[in-house]
């Protein structure tokens, strides 16, 4: 797909969502759609920015401990990999990535 334009419009819409003050769920969904077509074109930083964004309104609704937070969880851990390069076969990067993900669910200051 055309990864650059679906980007274009994710931003568009996150933008006329967030200035008129719309559902933060409905805001989340496209940030982490964003985060997703990001991750697509090896945009790692971007994409960990955005799922960020996402869990900070996923936690706020108290939605971590739904499905929703659990994949949104497992996506970040996937683009944590893609930012951390310690093996050849990832191994290691995987491994690092599920452990940074729990800890920014467990940590008391995103409670």
């Amino acid at each position: 797909g055309d990864y650059q334009k679906a980007a274009e419009h994710l931003e568009t819409a996150i933008g006329i969502l967030v200035a008129t003050n719309s559902e933060p769920l409905d805001i989340a969904v496209l940030r982490r759609q964003l985060g997703t077509v990001y991750f697509a074109q090896d945009r790692f930083e971007e994409a960990m920015q955005e799922y960020r964004r996402a869990h900070r309104i996923y936690k706020e609704k108290e939605l971590m401990e739904t499905g929703q937070g659990a994949e949104l969880l497992l996506d970040m851990a996937i683009a944590s990999a893609g930012l951390v390069n310690d093996t050849a076969d990832g191994t290691q990067s995987f491994y690092f990535a599920g452990i940074q993900a729990m800890n920014t669910r467990q940590d008391p200051q995103h409670r």
